[in-house]
């Protein structure tokens, strides 16, 4: 080692908002409105790049720092279709990132796919070669969910069962599955 120094790098953010038939009313808008803070709390130097998904991946605004084309394009965000998680998260990870900025990419989503071509295996080795941060904000299990997990009547497996997925290429790239329930202020 010649020379260390310390500084902070600047942040690439990718958000990835699911648009899903199954993300519509408030809890769409919910996401909107997180997504909209998310890039006015980043600092003057950091950037954002809006990606959408259901059943296509859709890079809405590539990496930027102007608020307002975020807004823009966050509002004009509407819901239907199935959901590609699988896929959505594959792209996000192999897309092109500036080596001296860190990467965070997180995903809002209810944690469902109905039509990926992924597998979780492909998905698991592209996390392993990434240098991007993956988080996911999701929301917790419903309380009649949690009552059927407690009496025996249903396994966390049949109800959510990429959750074990999402949470082993999180914590494989650094980052976490932060659940959150209908009460919680995404922003």
């Amino acid at each position: 080692v010649d020379n260390v120094s310390y500084g902070k790098l600047p942040i690439d953010v990718t958000v990835a908002l699911d648009v899903s038939y199954s993300v519509t009313g408030s809890v769409l808008e919910r996401l909107r409105r997180a997504a909209g803070q998310f890039m006015h709390d980043l600092g003057r130097q950091d950037r954002l790049k809006l990606m959408l998904f259901n059943m296509r991946v859709t890079r809405i605004v590539d990496f930027t720092s102007d608020a307002d084309a975020v807004d823009r394009a966050i509002r004009t965000a509407t819901a239907g279709g199935g959901t590609a998680l699988l896929d959505a998260i594959s792209v996000a990870l192999v897309s092109a990132s500036t080596p001296d900025r860190r990467q965070l990419i997180v995903f809002f989503t209810d944690g469902n796919d109905s039509s990926s071509v992924t597998a979780p295996q492909t998905l698991t080795s592209v996390a392993q070669r990434t240098r991007g941060t993956l988080t996911f904000v999701m929301p917790a299990l419903p309380h009649p969910i949690r009552r059927a997990l407690a009496t025996g009547s249903a396994s966390p497996q049949s109800l959510r069962p990429l959750a074990p997925v999402l949470s082993a290429i999180a914590v494989e790239t650094g980052g976490s599955v932060l659940p959150v329930d209908e009460y919680t202020d995404l922003t």
